[in-house]
């Protein structure tokens, strides 16, 4: 990922690209269409976490867990 050291290093990453990843449904993955989700099996689920860990583990944790405790609430 060309951007990941830059990323780390700044501690963020860019915010005009959750809205990005939103739209091609990489965000709520594996959770209900209902509330906001992208339908997906664990399978799909899993490879798109893998592919997301590359960048970094932040990004993969914050997939996964962080949409979970969203809909939770």
């Amino acid at each position: 990922m060309p951007f990941a050291d830059e990323w780390d290093e700044a501690g963020a990453i860019p915010s005009e690209l959750w809205p990005k990843a939103a739209e091609v449904g990489l965000l709520g993955l594996g959770y209900p269409e209902q509330f906001g989700g992208t339908s997906a099996d664990s399978w799909h689920s899993w490879i798109v976490n893998e592919e997301l860990s590359r960048v970094g583990v932040g990004v993969s944790a914050h997939h996964s867990w962080f949409m979970a405790l969203v809909f939770l609430r």
